[in-house]
C-alpha cells in the first residue's frame, strides 16, 4: 500500500494548517459541523479533526460503497 501525503491547506492565509500521512484516499465526508473529517480508502478509514490531527485508523474489508449505500439510506 503506498502512503501520500494529505493537506488541509488555508487558501486565503497561504498557509498548511496540517499534514496526514494516509494510503491513497478515494471519499472525504465532513462531520455536519466541520469539526471532523473521515478519508476514506479502498481498505481504511481515517478520522481526524479540521486539522489532521489525531487521526484514528481502521481497516476493513466491507466495500467502502456498501458503508455509504447505508448512511445515506438511514438519512
Amino acid at each position: 500500500m503506498h502512503a501520500v501525503q494529505v493537506v488541509m491547506f488555508d487558501i486565503q492565509q497561504r498557509t498548511t494548517l496540517g499534514e496526514l500521512s494516509t494510503p491513497f484516499i478515494k471519499y472525504v465526508v465532513w462531520s455536519a459541523d466541520m469539526n471532523h473529517v473521515a478519508l476514506l480508502s479502498k481498505h481504511a478509514i481515517i478520522i481526524a479533526n479540521k486539522k489532521l490531527g489525531n487521526a484514528s485508523t481502521g481497516t476493513t474489508c466491507i466495500p467502502q460503497q456498501t458503508v455509504l449505500s447505508v448512511h445515506a439510506s438511514a438519512e
